[in-house]
């Protein structure tokens, strides 16, 4: 997910697991995720989409802005606005999961046609 390469590459991933884990970075950052689920009318009723939910002189503040910034110009104003919110989707599609495991099948199989003996 292309979020969560953002949040690792800003630096927000010390603050959601591991020694450095943060409640309230956690709180703001699975409310962030969250808003994929929620109508869109209901995102500007949101605060932790507009700013970080832990005061400004908190270490992952800038971060956390950095990354509403990303979310507003890529998601919501850029090329994927109308590609990302989840609310009332009806068609099936494949989860990050699903992918991941497909990836490492091919991994593991090595090769693209294996004979299926060989597996």
């Amino acid at each position: 997910m292309a979020w969560n390469r953002k949040k690792d590459l800003i630096g927000l991933r010390k603050y959601l697991i591991g020694e450095d884990r943060d409640q309230r970075v956690i709180k703001w950052w699975n409310t962030v995720n969250g808003a994929i689920f929620l109508p869109k009318h209901l995102h500007r009723r949101l605060p932790a989409l507009h700013r970080p939910s832990m005061l400004e002189t908190h270490d992952a503040y800038s971060m956390c802005r950095e990354f509403l910034d990303y979310l507003k110009s890529t998601w919501y104003e850029g090329p994927f606005k109308d590609m990302w919110n989840k609310w009332q989707v009806a068609d099936t599609r494949t989860t990050n999961a699903a992918e991941a495991f497909h990836r490492l099948l091919g991994t593991l199989l090595q090769g693209k046609y294996p004979p299926w003996r060989n597996c």
